[in-house]
C-alpha cells in the first residue's frame, strides 16, 4: 500500500491527467502486415543492426529481449525533441522490424507544462500482460529533477497506468532524484526493485534509495540508505540491484551494487544486502578497491557457475587499478551469495592507448559445450571504429578473456544493456545503445543483434583483450537509513516514431553460437598448470606452455588483492615447455589465485583454485 503523508510535509506537484488517443492511418496498418508476413517468412533470421528513433535525438538507451508477450525485444530511450523530451518506446519482431508499436509518450504537468524525462529503464512483465518503463522526470523551469515515475503499459502500448514517486523529506523541503540507475522483478514476478541516487540538500550529498512496488504502482516499502563514510559528504551512487535467489542470513534479500567514496578518498565500489521484505540492512556494507584506486560497480546478475566454489553473484563495473589512476578498464568478478570474490580480473580495450572503458551491463550464458560464459557490455572512449564505441568482452567460466566485440559508427556512440533468449527463442547476443553515425536523427536508439563470437553483420570490429587482477575486498561500512518515498497517481500522452535498418542477414558465414571460445589461434596455446584445483600444503606444480618463438619469461603467482606469492624467471624453447614451480615454501589460503606468464609477445594468465 501506498505510504501515507499525513505525517510528512511534502512540497509536490500534482500532475493532471493528459492522454490522447493517436488513430494509426490505413498505410500504418499495411506496412504492419507487411511487416509481420516479412517476419513469418524469415523467423529464423536475427543477425543485424537496427537503429529507431526521431529527427533530434535519442539518449540513455536501454533494452531487452521479450518472451512473456512474444518473441522479440523491447526499447525504451529519452528523445531530444523540442520543447521537452520524451520517452521512445519501440516493440519489434525477433528481426528488428517494429511489431506492436513504436510509440513516443509525454507527461505534461498540471499547469500545462511538459515534463523532461531522462533515465528511461524498461521491463516485460511476467505474467505476460505488457511492459514497465521506468526513469526521472522534472519540471525543466526549475532545473532541478523532481522525481521518479513508472508508466505502465499493454502489450499494444497503450497506457494503463503512469505513478510518480518522491522522497519524503523530514526536513520540509524536498530531496532530488539525481537518477533512476536500475530496474528488477521479483524472483516470484508481481514486484519490481527501483534503485538510483538522491540529494537531500541539493549540495552534493548523495544517497542510495530503493523502491519496491507492486505491478499497479503501489509502493509496498521505500528507503533512502546513507553509507557511512569517513569524509565529511556523503557521495554514495545505487547503479545495479537484484534478487537474491539465496538466503544466507535465513530471510529473503535484495543486493544494491554502485560507488562510494572512502578510505583515503578514492571511489570505492560497493556491495549492499537488504531485507527483500522490508528494505532493513542485513549486513555491514561491503567496499572493493584500494585507498588509491578508483571502482564502480555498474550492474549485477546472479551467477550460477559453480567452478570457483559456490553459485552468486557476477558483477561487472570499472576501475583505474592497473594503469595508476590515468585511466579506466572494464573490471569483472564473480562473488559467493555475500560478495565475497572468487575472482576479479580487469580488461584493457585494445585499440588507442589510454582509452577510458565502462561497463554497464554483464549476462551469463550456459553455452551448448555445457560451460558457463560471461558478457561485460558498455562502452570505451576511443575505439576501434572511432570516437567511442560499444564494446562487449567476452570471458569463460573464470574470467578468462575469450574475445572483444566492438560496434558503432567513426562518432560517438554509447552501449548499455545485454540479453540474450537462452534457449527459449533464437539465439544469438542483443547490444542495445545508442548510435551516432546518421539514419533517422542526431543520435538514435541502437540494436545490435549478433552471434555469439561477435559477428553481426555491419559496422564491427572483432578482437582479443587480455585480463589484469582487478581490485578485490578492501574494507566494511555501516549504513543507515534516511527516509522514504510517497506516490502520486498520472498519466501521458502518445505519438509515433520512426526506425531504420542498417544492415539484416539470414546468416553471417564464419558466424558462431557453439562454443565459449573462438577457433584457437595458430600462435601460442593456451597455458595449462596442474594440478588444478590443487590442495594446500602441495610441494609442486607443473605449467605447460606451447609457444612459437623462445623467450625469458617470468612466471608469478598472484592472490585476489594483487599480493605476489611466486616468482620465478624461466628460459622457454619453441615448441612445448614443462616449468616446475617449487611452491613448498608458500603458504596459500584457499580461494582463487593467478599464474601470469610474461614475456616478449607472451602474456597469459591461468586461474588456480587452491583448497
Amino acid at each position: 500500500m501506498p505510504i501515507s503523508q499525513s505525517n510528512h510535509t511534502v512540497a509536490v506537484n500534482i500532475l493532471q491527467i493528459v492522454c490522447t488517443n493517436i488513430k494509426i492511418l490505413s498505410t500504418m496498418k499495411k506496412i504492419f502486415l507487411i511487416t509481420l508476413a516479412f517476419a513469418s517468412i524469415g523467423a529464423s533470421a536475427q543477425f543485424f543492426q537496427h537503429n529507431y528513433g526521431t529527427k533530434d535525438s535519442e539518449n540513455a538507451s536501454n533494452g531487452l529481449n521479450t518472451t512473456a508477450t512474444g518473441l522479440g525485444h523491447f526499447i525504451v530511450s529519452s528523445t531530444f525533441n523540442s520543447p521537452t523530451n520524451e520517452i521512445l518506446a519501440v516493440n519489434t519482431d525477433i528481426n528488428g522490424n517494429v511489431a506492436a508499436f513504436n510509440n513516443l509518450y509525454t507527461l505534461t504537468h498540471s499547469s500545462g507544462v511538459l515534463l523532461d524525462i531522462d533515465n528511461t529503464l524498461p521491463i516485460e512483465f511476467s505474467n505476460g500482460s505488457g511492459y514497465g518503463i521506468f526513469g526521472r522526470f522534472h519540471d525543466p523551469g526549475l532545473s532541478i529533477p523532481t522525481g521518479i515515475f513508472y508508466l505502465e503499459i499493454d502489450p499494444a502500448g497503450n497506457i494503463l497506468n503512469v505513478t510518480e514517486y518522491n522522497p519524503i523529506s523530514t526536513v520540509g523541503t524536498n530531496y532530488y532524484v539525481v537518477e533512476v540507475a536500475d530496474v528488477t522483478e521479483s524472483l516470484g514476478g508481481g514486484f519490481f526493485y527501483i534503485t538510483g541516487t538522491v540529494d537531500p540538500s541539493i549540495m552534493g550529498n548523495f544517497w542510495i534509495f530503493v523502491i519496491k512496488i507492486d505491478q499497479a504502482g503501489n509502493i509496498i516499502w521505500s528507503i533512502v540508505d546513507d553509507l557511512v563514510n569517513s569524509t565529511s559528504v556523503s557521495r554514495d551512487w545505487a547503479k545495479g540491484i537484484v534478487e537474491s535467489p539465496y538466503s544466507p542470513s535465513g530471510t529473503p534479500e535484495l543486493v544494491v551494487v554502485g560507488q562510494t567514496y572512502d578510505g583515503g578518498g578514492s571511489a570505492d565500489a560497493f556491495l549492499v544486502r537488504l531485507d527483500a521484505n522490508s528494505g532493513t540492512s542485513l549486513a555491514p556494507v561491503n567496499l572493493y578497491g584500494t585507498t588509491t584506486s578508483n571502482e564502480i560497480f555498474n550492474s549485477i546478475k546472479i551467477a550460477n557457475n559453480t567452478i570457483s566454489g559456490a553459485p552468486g553473484f557476477i558483477i561487472g563495473g570499472s576501475s583505474d587499478i592497473n594503469s595508476g589512476g590515468a585511466n579506466r578498464d572494464f573490471w569483472l568478478l564473480q562473488t559467493d551469495d555475500q560478495g565475497n570474490p572468487f575472482w576479479s580480473y580487469t580488461y584493457d580495450y585494445n585499440g588507442s592507448s589510454g582509452n577510458n572503458d565502462y561497463s554497464t551491463d554483464v549476462i551469463e550464458r550456459l553455452n551448448t559445450g555445457g560451460l558457463y560464459e560471461y558478457y561485460l557490455g558498455g562502452h570505451t572512449n576511443n575505439g576501434n571504429l572511432g570516437g567511442a564505441d560499444l564494446v562487449v568482452i567476452k570471458t569463460d567460466n573464470l574470467g578468462n578473456a575469450v574475445g572483444q566485440f566492438t560496434y558503432g559508427s567513426p562518432s560517438d556512440d554509447v552501449g548499455t544493456y545485454l540479453d540474450y533468449y537462452d534457449l527459449v527463442g533464437p539465439d544469438g547476443l542483443s547490444v542495445f545503445g545508442t548510435y551516432n553515425g546518421g539514419g533517422i536523427g542526431l543520435m538514435d536508439t541502437y540494436h545490435v543483434k549478433a552471434y555469439f563470437n561477435g559477428l553481426s553483420g555491419c559496422n564491427e570490429n572483432l578482437g582479443m583483450t587480455h585480463n589484469l587482477i582487478g581490485p578485490g575486498l578492501f574494507m566494511n561500512l555501516q549504513d543507515r537509513l534516511k527516509t522514504t518515498f510517497k506516490n502520486v497517481s498520472m498519466t501521458s500522452a502518445l505519438s509515433s516514431a520512426k526506425d531504420a535498418n542498417l544492415c539484416f542477414n539470414f546468416s553471417i558465414p564464419g558466424g558462431s553460437n557453439a562454443r565459449v571460445a573462438p577457433a584457437e589461434p595458430k600462435g601460442d596455446k593456451e597455458a595449462k598448470i596442474s594440478p588444478n584445483p590443487i590442495a594446500q600444503g602441495v610441494q609442486y606444480a607443473n605449467v605447460e606452455i606451447d609457444i612459437e618463438k623462445p623467450t625469458t619469461a617470468q612466471v608469478s603467482v598472484y592472490d585476489m588483492l594483487g599480493r605476489s606469492y611466486y616468482a620465478q624467471t624461466f628460459t622457454l624453447v619453441k615448441g612445448k615447455n614443462n616449468l616446475v614451480l617449487d611452491i613448498s615454501n608458500i603458504n596459500m589460503a584457499q580461494g582463487m589465485y593467478t599464474v601470469k606468464i610474461q614475456g616478449e609477445n607472451l602474456n597469459q594468465n591461468i586461474a588456480l583454485l587452491v583448497k
